[in-house]
């Protein structure tokens, strides 16, 4: 059942549309036994200076080497980023403060690194995705959003 407190959000809209393909393509998104299945959602924020949507993507890891006082270490060693961390990143790229972002997103789901790199939210169905929608539009208005 729809929920009529979130139903004029443009980005609720978008992910009801989305949901519903999915379920016509594959079936029911949520099953009833078994695991409960999860909804991944990208997290987008206005640029600072164009005011564009935009996502932070991972392209390479981050590469952390040693230096040493008496000695060279040629050890380099390759890290992906977590979730948390990649949205630490978009401060002084986004409108607003990504640790507020934090905790909202972490209120309902998991921040996580997509397979491409992508700052990505995995939430439990539906309805979570929704009220994390209308949390983020309540916090940040049009500022930052989720999209599929």
């Amino acid at each position: 059942m729809e929920s009529d407190e979130f139903g004029g959000d443009p980005a609720v809209q978008k992910m009801r549309r989305v949901f519903k393909r999915m379920e016509e393509a594959k079936g029911p998104l949520i099953e009833r036994s078994g695991p409960s299945p999860s909804t991944t959602l990208r997290l987008f924020g206005r640029c600072r200076i164009y005011h564009d949507p935009v996502s932070p993507v991972l392209k390479a890891p981050a590469q952390i080497g040693w230096d040493a006082w008496f000695r060279d270490i040629d050890l380099v060693t390759p890290r992906r980023l977590k979730g948390k961390e990649l949205l630490m990143r978009t401060r002084g790229w986004w409108t607003r403060e990504p640790l507020e972002i934090a905790e909202i997103v972490e209120r309902h789901g998991k921040l996580k690194v997509g397979p491409k790199g992508e700052l990505m939210v995995e939430l439990s169905d539906e309805t979570t995705a929704e009220a994390l929608s209308g949390a983020l539009r309540e916090a940040f208005e049009d500022q930052v959003f989720l999209s599929p």
